[in-house]
């Protein structure tokens, strides 16, 4: 993969802090997604 400009350093880092931040942000969404559905289906399966 050639592209026509350098790829500082700099830019490079800024990207993995996005790559990372987003990483992380889309595993807690995930996680507490997750801990709504898991709520929902209890109160289906498990009437009280």
């Amino acid at each position: 993969m050639t592209s026509s400009f350098p790829v500082t350093e700099e830019l490079n880092d800024i990207l993995l802090w996005i790559l990372l931040g987003t990483g992380v942000f889309l595993f807690f969404f995930t996680v507490v997604a997750g801990k709504k559905i898991t709520k929902e289906t209890v109160k289906l399966t498990i009437p009280d």
